[in-house]
């Protein structure tokens, strides 16, 4: 049998990658009549380079209102084969990576790859909710704590994973989530319509899930359509993206965000990209 054969692939062809993949999830949306919108380093990128990419970045994100995931993820039976979805967990409202499965993606450290659940190029498409208030989210943090550790008790941490397993033991975190699923649960899908339909409270990560931000109603509201580049090259994506985009950043990622960071500080999710050659 012939072995696979790989070539390396340099970032501005990473983002060429990533850019394809946002390209086909845009217009799935856009047919199927799902809103979605750009979040994370896409929009610091449309803000700080001149709608392009960062640099250096290796993924980008949107989000999907938790309530259309369902329909996102049977209409994306319909890709072509070459792009591969990976839940990142088990738990409901879990976000998704769209991956281009023409590519590998390969690590030095293998406490990194614990963070990501593809193993080719991708995009992060994370489900978001209505919240009224702060308080019901800061609440929801908690939830999410007992949700994992009712799940699993695995973690890169030893003394975590020794935490969870005490927490589980105790059987807190079950009571938590059987009640959870009786009360809280239906509660807060009851206030996340109420304030889509009066256009009231803030935006965040999904029930269950980490914070992603916290914007208020004006932040995101009215959606802009602005193109999406990357340094290189001068074909772009058209993409849905919030309302107000500076003020977006800044509440993401604080008020230097503007500012180039340093080269000690910069994140990458892995190392090295290969594509496989046939």
């Amino acid at each position: 049998m012939t072995q696979p054969m790989f070539e390396q692939l340099e970032i501005q062809e990473i983002h060429d990658t990533l850019l394809s993949i946002l390209r086909i999830v845009v217009e799935l949306c856009e047919a199927n009549g799902i809103d979605y919108f750009l979040i994370g380093g896409g929009c610091l990128g449309m803000a700080r380079h001149d709608h392009k990419m960062i640099p250096w970045d290796d993924d980008l994100d949107i989000s999907i209102w938790a309530n259309d995931m369902p329909r996102f993820v049977q209409a994306a039976q319909t890709l072509p084969s070459r792009y591969k979805l990976t839940f990142r967990t088990l738990s409901k409202n879990s976000s998704i990576q769209i991956s281009d499965t023409s590519t590998l993606i390969e690590f030095d450290n293998p406490s990194k790859k614990q963070l990501i659940c593809a193993d080719n190029v991708f995009i992060d498409v994370v489900p978001m909710m209505y919240w009224p208030s702060l308080a019901w989210k800061h609440f929801d943090n908690w939830y999410a704590i007992a949700l994992a550790i009712n799940r699993t008790t695995n973690s890169p941490t030893p003394w975590k994973a020794i935490v969870k397993k005490l927490l589980r033991f105790s059987g807190l975190p079950h009571l938590t989530v059987s009640l959870g699923r009786r009360f809280y649960e239906p509660l807060v899908e009851r206030m996340n319509c109420r304030c889509h339909a009066e256009g009231v409270g803030f935006i965040s990560g999904a029930m269950g899930q980490k914070w992603i931000g916290r914007y208020p109603w004006h932040v995101i509201y009215p959606l802009k359509n602005r193109p999406l580049g990357s340094f290189g090259n001068t074909d772009t994506v058209l993409v849905s993206s919030p309302n107000d985009l500076h003020e977006f950043v800044r509440l993401r990622y604080g008020n230097n965000c503007m500012q180039q960071p340093k080269p000690e500080t910069l994140w990458k999710h892995f190392d090295r990209a290969v594509r496989i050659k046939p």
